[in-house]
């Protein structure tokens, strides 16, 4: 069998006609653990899972993180909101790092104070935010990314503060609170509580009514081919730093 040189493109397909390409499935897991150590093992949600799916499907994971490492992050992530997740809450984050919908993994430190998140902090009134889950490709990512591989977002997130966990939908730059725990946020998901026409829908947090091109605050980024065939890849905006505008009037009462 041929798997070109992504074979991880081959996954959904198989998945569809699986048990019966059950074989395929794990021959193509082995040889992309061989061939591609610096990306993560496929993730591949079987019925069961916790999820809805009545067939497995593969999701393709942004961030170059393993499964552990990945919950590990996150778990840390939630306790600097001051939150010491329990037993049940873990099975629930792990979940949530399931979801077959999503493409996202732990929000490394060394991206928490990006300039994405001081947006979403100031745009939304929410200082002690806390990013715990994001589907963005880092830069220093891209270099290290095999050829074919895919590149992020940004589509949803999932932060947090000390009392509220929240869903931010990058498109439209709307931000809900999406439970005070992680089974609310867990139960959430499945039943899209982000859609217009979702029963028991998030309340969606108000913005502070200050227009910012969010564009400028996260990483997107076009492929470019170069002469050899190959792809590089460059950001469709450059990155700028947020800097609130000035307040124009000051209440001195």
């Amino acid at each position: 069998m041929s798997y070109r040189k992504a074979p991880w493109n081959k996954l959904s397909d198989l998945l569809e006609e699986y048990p019966s390409t059950a074989d395929d499935i794990e021959s193509i897991v082995h040889i992309i653990q061989a061939e591609y150590p610096m990306i993560p093992t496929p993730k591949i949600i079987y019925p069961g899972d916790g999820w809805n799916f009545g067939t497995p499907c593969y999701v393709h994971q942004m961030h170059l993180l393993n499964e552990e490492e990945s919950f590990r992050i996150s778990l840390e992530n939630i306790m600097k909101t001051g939150r010491i997740p329990d037993s049940s809450e873990k099975i629930y984050l792990r979940h949530i790092l399931n979801c077959p919908f999503m493409s996202w993994s732990a929000t490394t430190p060394a991206h928490h104070e990006d300039d994405w998140v001081l947006y979403i902090r100031h745009e939304f009134t929410l200082p002690g935010l806390v990013p715990i889950l994001d589907d963005m490709t880092w830069p220093e990512e891209i270099a290290v990314l095999p050829q074919g591989y895919g590149i992020g977002g940004p589509r949803f997130l999932l932060l947090a503060d000390a009392t509220n966990f929240y869903f931010y939908e990058y498109e439209g730059s709307q931000l809900w609170k999406a439970g005070v725990t992680l089974e609310e946020v867990y139960l959430g998901l499945k039943r899209k509580a982000w859609w217009f026409d979702s029963v028991d829908s998030w309340d969606e947090v108000e913005d502070n009514g200050e227009e910012y091109d969010h564009d400028n605050y996260f990483p997107m980024w076009n492929p470019v081919r170069k002469e050899d065939g190959t792809r590089r890849y460059k950001l469709v905006v450059p990155l700028k730093p947020f800097i609130p505008f000035p307040k124009s009037v000051i209440d001195v009462s």
